[in-house]
């Protein structure tokens, strides 16, 4: 067998385990997909989804994350899961600074709340937990105060009312601070951070091309450049094969090992983000960034958290240049500490006064869930240590990946639904979608680029694949249409994703109407080979998913939480 029929079985090999098993799909074209190994629980939902046409799920909320102390915590060479940190470890605290472990706490069971704050970040802690922050109104300074989260419940915000407009809004009275500017160390990177900013924001995503109006930008990359005939092209040289090596062509994205370099390495790599996607504007005391690319927006986020800053993100229509039609894109509001220098083009940079303040408010404080915690103690005198608490829905990720199995594997034309409680949840789902077909090079090797044909196929709420496979994403209510196709319905998938809370189930009427909404969908998808998978919350014994499983002809399978006490 010659290499290359040696490369060609490879690939039929991985191609019919994808077919197989959507697990192994997801470990494949997205390297963040699941936790490494997976769960038992993963494999016995991939068996009900392959086989069964109508299957309800009932689940708590953050199951997957109840089973073990998987909260992160910041350390010099990034995350490290709660559950393993030891008495001696180094942790990054407050100051941006390591600082040690000195102890660990019994694991105990708590209530757990969830404290959000107006760029987005949120946190799970107990009522106990202490909190260092500001407090305008009562301190009139910018002096920290340390209060109990019990303590902040009572007053993090209140209502007011506007006597302009007669309208009442919420006041919010608490601020949390930034972290200082993270200190990691120094590594060797591949490819200098300015040049990686750079690119990622206007360079060619299948090469080492490179775009600018501005000459000064390419004067700052340590390369050989080359000016090409096209107006304002340009070749770095030996980039190519650097972003190879990194996966980066056609998959943009901010390596992780470049996310934990030094303030220095950083501050460049933003640098060349915002002198090719950012605008500085008059006021100097805030940075603009906008990307059409989710992923590499996301990325930029923790980028900015890391040098001290907030970044708040937003969704728009933009043009990237006057001869192109609207697109969906994300914009950032970005501050950054004075001492952070986010451009390096003349024109941005001499605006640049630095923000005045890089606080955030406290927007919500609510109950999450009982569940088992520990606390630990480090040695620098304030006792904060950053830490990431964040939930993973591990049952929405199996969904991401089931859709693509059936979009790629399943015979005939294919068109899917995707339905939450509000229809920007919806869009979530279809974002990881949309991300993976765009960005992820394992998945282009595999299958090809499947992707945008034009603006008008590929919006925020509906995708139309290259072979006309359809994926449409839904609020809860929202009509699920048929079609002239077999008995006027065209849907071959329906995904219902955590569609109940106790908002929406306060009386007998509402849980009636979310009944009703339901069954309205289901005309809509075909009989006989449709698949159905609802996936909801235990709210009563009258809310949704309870009531499909008293029904006939539905596959019912019921998830307690359990806890893993000794990790």
């Amino acid at each position: 067998m010659t290499e290359e029929e040696k490369q060609i079985e490879a690939k039929r090999q991985v191609l019919q385990k994808c077919k197989d098993d959507f697990l192994f799909l997801g470990k494949t074209v997205s390297k963040n997909a699941f936790e490494l190994p997976s769960p038992e629980f993963h494999y016995e939902l991939r068996d009900l989804m392959s086989s069964e046409r109508r299957l309800a799920i009932e689940a708590p909320r953050g199951y997957a994350k109840a089973q073990s102390l998987d909260s992160n915590v910041l350390t010099l060479n990034g995350w490290k899961r709660f559950g393993d940190i030891k008495v001696g470890d180094k942790v990054i605290g407050s100051d941006g600074k390591p600082t040690k472990v000195i102890e660990l706490h019994p694991i105990g069971e708590m209530e757990l709340y969830k404290v959000t704050t107006r760029d987005g970040r949120s946190a799970l802690c107990n009522k106990e937990h202490l909190w260092s922050v500001q407090i305008p109104q009562n301190t009139k300074s910018q002096k920290l105060v340390t209060r109990t989260l019990e303590e902040l419940i009572a007053y993090y915000g209140r209502p007011r009312l506007d006597r302009r407009t007669g309208k009442v809004f919420t006041e919010n009275k608490v601020y949390i601070p930034t972290v200082a500017p993270i200190e990691f160390e120094e590594k060797e990177f591949l490819i200098d951070p300015y040049t990686l900013g750079a690119w990622l924001g206007d360079g060619n995503s299948a090469g080492g091309r490179f775009t600018t109006a501005d000459e000064e930008i390419v004067e700052y990359f340590p390369y050989e450049v080359t000016k090409h005939k096209e107006k304002y092209n340009y070749g770095i040289l030996g980039l190519q094969g650097q972003l190879r090596q990194l996966e980066l062509i056609n998959n943009k994205h901010i390596p992780e090992e470049y996310l934990f370099g030094s303030i220095e390495q950083r501050e460049a790599l933003l640098q060349g983000l915002i002198d090719t996607d950012g605008t500085i504007p008059k006021n100097g005391i805030q940075v603009f960034f906008c990307q059409k690319n989710e992923i590499l927006t996301d990325d930029v986020i923790a980028l900015v958290r890391s040098l001290g800053g907030t970044a708040t993100k937003g969704e728009q229509l933009t043009r990237f240049d006057k001869n192109s039609e609207y697109k969906h894109s994300y914009r950032l509001s970005i501050r950054l500490p004075k001492e952070i220098k986010p451009a390096r083009l003349k024109r941005k940079i001499n605006r640049w006064k630095g923000s005045k303040k890089t606080r955030s408010a406290i927007v919500s404080i609510l109950k999450d869930r009982t569940d088992w915690g520990r606390c630990i103690t480090v040695e620098n005198e304030d006792g904060l240590y950053i830490t990431d608490d964040y939930l993973v829905t591990h049952n929405s990720t199996l969904c991401v990946f089931r859709v693509l199995q059936h979009l790629l594997f399943d015979k005939g034309s294919k068109y899917v639904v995707i339905q939450s409680k509000t229809q920007k949840e919806a869009k979530k789902r279809l974002g990881a979608i949309k991300n993976i077909i765009e960005y992820s090079q394992a998945f282009r090797d595999l299958f090809g680029y499947m992707g945008e044909q034009s603006a008008k196929t590929w919006t925020q709420d509906t995708i139309v694949l290259a072979n006309g496979d359809t994926i449409e994403a839904k609020g809860y209510g929202q009509p699920v249409r048929g079609g002239l196709t077999e008995d006027w319905a065209r849907v071959t998938m329906y995904y219902l994703d955590d569609p109940e809370d106790e908002d929406n189930t306060k009386t007998k009427d509402a849980m009636e109407g979310n009944l009703k909404k339901f069954l309205s969908a289901l005309p809509g998808i075909k009989k006989k080979t449709g698949r159905v998978i609802v996936v909801g919350t235990p709210i009563n014994q009258a809310c949704l998913v309870e009531k499909l499983r008293k029904m006939g002809g539905w596959t019912f399978k019921h998830y307690q939480a359990v806890n893993e006490k000794t990790k």
